[in-house]
Parts: structure tokens; C-alpha cells; sequence
């Protein structure tokens, strides 16, 4: 049991550093796009204003962020059960089953906004992520993975509850 909970304690602070670290890649996106300040220092904004579509990109990235920030909280909640025997009741499942589908969603919309490269002018690009197509793709298939799962858990309480009625 005590091992359970350093994996549990360990997961959980490595899923706190991801979100953390998503978080902070919005604010600096947010912050140089919309706000037109050179967070980084590479000279882009210099006097000149952001263009229209680019500032919709970035609304549309922070709102695909805030529901898989929303979908980590179910996990985060199932990481936080105490008892090992409440991990079988109706409120994991919704939660598994919620939280797959809204990272699902999230990453399917980033995985369309990493397209949108193509149309932005080069100088903006560094604030886009444009290399995470893969994290993205691995990131629909986690959340489906979830989703099944919940799903196998479901059946598997109903088998259980008929196999215990016929004993």
C-alpha cells in the first residue's frame, strides 16, 4: 500500500510539472500575440500590430488548453481517491470516461491549429509549437484510451455484480 502511494504522489507531481509547464507556454503565446509584448526578445514587435487571425489562433489555442486543463482535473480527482476499493465505484468511470474525451477534444483541436503554420508569416511561428503534431496525435489516442477503458471497467462491474448474484 505504501508503495501505491509514492507511485501515486510521484505521478501526480509529474502531472502538476506538465500542466504547469502547458500553462506557461499559453501565458507567453497569449502574451506575445495578443498583448503585442516581445517576450522573448526577438525584435517582432516593433511598433507593428498583430494580425486579426493570428490573435483568433491564439484564442482558440487557450480555449483547446483550458478543456484539456478541465480533462486533467478528472484524472487529477481519481488520483486523489484514498481508499483502493472506491476506485470501482460509478463516480471513476465519469471520470475516466469525462476526462478522455475532453483530452481527446483538446488535442484533436491543437492537432488542427498546428496546421495553421502554413498560412502564419515565419516570424510568429516560435509561438505556435509547431512540432507538437505527434504529442498532439498521442494525446487523441490517451484520451480514447481512457474512454475505452472507462467503458471495460463498466462492463466489468456489471460481470461482477452477476457473477456475485449467482453465488
Amino acid at each position: 500500500m505504501k508503495n501505491i502511494q509514492l507511485f501515486k504522489g510521484i505521478v501526480l507531481f509529474l502531472f502538476m510539472m506538465v500542466l504547469l509547464w502547458f500553462l506557461l507556454d499559453n501565458v507567453l503565446t497569449i502574451s506575445a500575440l495578443i498583448l503585442e509584448k516581445d517576450v522573448l526578445f526577438l525584435g517582432y514587435f516593433n511598433n507593428e500590430d498583430t494580425p486579426l487571425y493570428l490573435k483568433i489562433l491564439v484564442i482558440i489555442k487557450f480555449f483547446a488548453f483550458s478543456l484539456f486543463i478541465y480533462g486533467a482535473s478528472y484524472l487529477i480527482r481519481i488520483l486523489l481517491i484514498k481508499n483502493l476499493t472506491d476506485y470501482f465505484n460509478n463516480n471513476t468511470f465519469s471520470f475516466l470516461f469525462k476526462a478522455g474525451k475532453l483530452i481527446a477534444i483538446s488535442n484533436f483541436i491543437s492537432f488542427l491549429l498546428s496546421f495553421s503554420i502554413f498560412f502564419v508569416d515565419y516570424k510568429y511561428i516560435i509561438y505556435f509549437n509547431a512540432d507538437s503534431r505527434y504529442l498532439s496525435l498521442l494525446m487523441i489516442i490517451f484520451g480514447f484510451f481512457l474512454i475505452v477503458f472507462s467503458k471495460v471497467l463498466v462492463e466489468g462491474k456489471k460481470l461482477k455484480q452477476e457473477n456475485d448474484l449467482t453465488i
